[in-house]
């Protein structure tokens, strides 16, 4: 994240990484929030010695309690209201702040990574960390101001008991030290079990992801179900064993400090009388304030699977925006380019790009933290040491310009759509050369060079609304939807489409209206013709096409349909060994 370890935070405490997130995060009034956290947990400690002292001088008939003391007790009542609902209140504020500020900066990020970034760090796990994750950190905020004020209420009880009976307080305190020390002996384990759990949720929700995606596959081929089904339920299995032992271990630590203050009391009650240093009436003091306290001891230790679960989320979320930190596309970056110039000759120069081979997964660090010793990922530039790559495209060298039809060509894995990623400056070389506007695209102009194109991929994405889009003419609009036979399936109502659930050939065809609209230089179909009837795939190559040239548009269109060549200008194979080869025309 953009905030720096805050190291007065000490690691050992529960809620380090939140406090520092919130530390560094927050543009709310932190000093008045932990002034009035600290007024809420010292006025309830006042509250508990002024109740503790009137009910004995009220069980004494021969002693009045004073009408003082009743007004005393009336304000520092009304105060704690007032500070406790303000110190929720405007904690639930702050935490909703920061959630809403990290959401929108790493989407943000995220906008200017690169697509094989998006392709390899897998959907599972940017869908945790930006909906489970940051759920549960918000879900705490008014776990940990309560908490706090718990701790000032136990410290101001502890100078209570002190007042009362040095013995019993030091007593108290050695009870709490005792818990304390095993709680830190429990730490380590039980945040690398929660670690660990999440990672398996992470492989549990893409093989989700499967299931879903695959559904009409699945639902015809039982063996295919039945073998997901067994991973699914081992995943499953394994989420269950890293959170049990979690939990029994918390168990264990929260039934350790609630039997330790059992212990305590028997000791006060028994023991410490008979050490003839303490009144009777004192015990009786101390017993009714330790039993108060109990509360929040039992606030803050059955708070800590809640904060141990949050410390790891908020460092799954940092060390998600590190990745995305270090995956940012080093170009220059502004909110809108506009490529309306011409750009004279698009020209690739012995353009390579190649796959390479995924590393190990994310280390973990010692005390469970993930991303501390991360290893380098496939999306990571060439170092030119040792690189292992795998699938290589290469050499692409090609020239085209303004108010063409080019067909690509070529047998299926060979990497067309690789080309046209590469084309389109989704993918980056890593070699050669791409250029453009008379200039080589580089770090100034890639996004420049990128908005000349509109795309139809092979699994295109169908947005039901249309963004960016200011002027529409609805005139214009309805004669597309009638050319493309959708005007009695679909509209077009607020820049949104009625209804997108249509066929793969029809949604292909809306897709078409979309880059209609987008109105680009330069149109990439990746087998648009596919999955469509043989009328209208006779209308898109002989009219279509032809009248987007025809308006100075340049189409870059992979293709098989071999009976349709003679529409383009320009059909150009590739191969695996050779790269790009212009096919003579007839």
């Amino acid at each position: 994240m953009d905030f720096i370890k805050f190291k007065s935070v000490p690691k050992w405490l529960p809620v380090n990484e939140l406090l520092q997130l919130i530390y560094f995060e927050s543009e709310q009034p932190k000093l008045r929030l932990a002034t009035l956290t600290l007024i809420s947990g010292v006025s309830n400690t006042l509250l508990l010695a002024i109740i503790n002292s009137a009910s004995h001088k009220s069980a004494d008939s021969a002693v009045k309690v004073e009408t003082s003391t009743f007004f005393i007790f009336a304000v520092m009542l009304l105060l704690f209201a007032y500070s406790k609902r303000y110190t929720l209140s405007q904690g639930t504020i702050m935490v909703e702040e920061i959630m809403r500020k990290l959401r929108v900066r790493i989407i943000e990020k995220l906008g200017r990574t690169d697509l094989r970034f998006i392709e390899t760090i897998g959907r599972g796990f940017l869908f945790n960390r930006l909906t489970q994750d940051t759920a549960l950190v918000s879900s705490t905020a008014l776990l940990l101001f309560a908490s706090m004020e718990s701790a000032v209420m136990l410290f101001g009880a502890m100078m209570y008991l002190a007042w009362l009976d040095l013995t019993g307080a030091l007593m108290t305190l050695a009870a709490l030290a005792f818990g304390t020390a095993y709680y830190l002996k429990k730490r380590r384990q039980i945040m690398l079990n929660f670690t660990n759990a999440t990672q398996q949720e992470n492989e549990f929700f893409d093989y989700f992801l499967h299931q879903i995606n695959g559904f009409k596959e699945i639902k015809i081929n039982r063996r295919k179900a039945v073998a997901l089904l067994e991973i699914q339920v081992e995943k499953a299995k394994a989420v269950e064993s890293e959170k049990v032992k979690a939990g029994l271990s918390t168990t264990t630590v929260i039934v350790f400090f609630q039997v330790w203050f059992y212990v305590l009391l028997g000791v006060i009650i028994f023991v410490l009388p008979n050490l003839g240093n303490t009144s009777i009436d004192n015990v009786i003091k101390l017993t009714t304030a330790i039993l108060f306290i109990i509360g929040p001891v039992e606030m803050l230790v059955g708070s800590l699977p809640t904060y141990m679960k949050t410390n790891v989320a908020i460092a799954r979320l940092n060390e998600l925006e590190s990745m995305v930190d270090e995956a940012i596309s080093v170009e220059a970056q502004s909110d809108i380019v506009e490529s309306d110039i011409g750009f004279g000759e698009v020209q690739f120069r012995n353009v390579y790009f190649s796959y390479r081979k995924e590393s190990n997964k994310t280390a973990t660090s010692n005390d469970g933290s993930a991303g501390q010793k991360r290893k380098r990922r496939l999306y990571d530039p060439p170092t030119g040491r040792q690189e292992q790559v795998g699938f290589t495209v290469g050499p692409l060298n090609l020239s085209f310009g303004r108010g063409e039809i080019i067909f690509l060509i070529g047998g299926n894995g060979v990497g067309k759509t690789t080309l046209l990623k590469l084309l389109t400056g989704l993918y980056r070389p890593d070699s050669g050369a791409i250029r453009a506007f008379d200039d080589i695209i580089g770090t100034e102009n890639y996004q420049q060079y990128r908005e000349l194109y509109t795309t139809i991929f092979s699994d295109f994405y169908l947005f039901k609304e249309l963004f960016g889009v200011k002027d529409l003419d609805d005139k214009q609009l309805d004669n597309w939807l009638e050319l493309m036979g959708l005007s009695e399936l679909t509209a077009l109502e607020d820049k949104r489409w009625t209804n997108t659930e249509l066929s793969t050939g029809q949604r292909k065809r809306l897709a078409y209206i979309n880059s209609l609209i987008d109105d680009k230089q330069i149109y990439v179909f990746d087998e648009l013709a596919a999955d469509q009837d043989p009328e209208f795939r006779k209308f898109l190559y002989r009219t279509l096409l032809p009248d987007l040239r025809d308006n100075g548009k340049t189409i870059f269109a992979a293709t098989h349909d071999d009976h349709y060549f003679d529409a383009a200008d320009r059909v150009l194979k590739l191969d695996k060994d050779l790269g790009l080869i212009e096919l003579p025309m007839a």
